[in-house]
């Protein structure tokens, strides 16, 4: 007999709160207001969806600032032309769940079944950046790269 033993995976796919599938890897959340942005009142729900899962039995999630993103310890930051803006992401949907903290290893699990499909429910939210007042934040474009790490047990 001879065999090759791999670790185990899944795939693994962003979504919607609708479950469309984002192709790209963007969410867009369109225009937003300033006022929502101070309020922080901006939110979108997203998941991390699990599927054709072979030789696993859970996943763990962890979100870093992606290529040219910037960490000021639970926000994500970037590129565009607003200013004082940030995003938070929290492990469960519209915010209730654990805040993801980008400057450490802080990670969230999901249970996963061989051949079944599990969703990781994830909400992101905008928000008056650590260390900035309202009147620091000002109108214009914004991304917050997000490179979310999954590792499989």
């Amino acid at each position: 007999f001879t065999s090759t033993v791999v670790a185990g995976t899944c795939q693994a796919e962003l979504k919607t709160s609708g479950g469309a599938l984002l192709t790209d890897g963007t969410l867009a959340f369109g225009d937003v207001y300033k006022s929502q942005v101070q309020q922080g009142n901006a939110w979108q729900n997203f998941s991390v969806s699990f599927s054709h899962c072979q030789g696993v039995s859970s996943a763990t999630v962890q979100a870093s600032a992606g290529a040219n993103g910037l960490c000021n310890g639970v926000t994500f930051g970037g590129a565009g032309d607003a200013t004082g803006a940030a995003a938070e992401i929290y492990r469960d949907a519209d915010g209730s769940g654990m805040l993801l903290n980008c400057s450490d290893t802080l990670s969230s699990a999901q249970t996963v079944a061989p051949h079944a499909s599990a969703d990781m429910p994830f909400s992101t939210r905008l928000v008056v950046a650590p260390g900035k007042t309202s009147a620091d934040l000002h109108s214009g474009s914004f991304s917050a790269p997000v490179t979310f790490t999954v590792n499989y047990q």
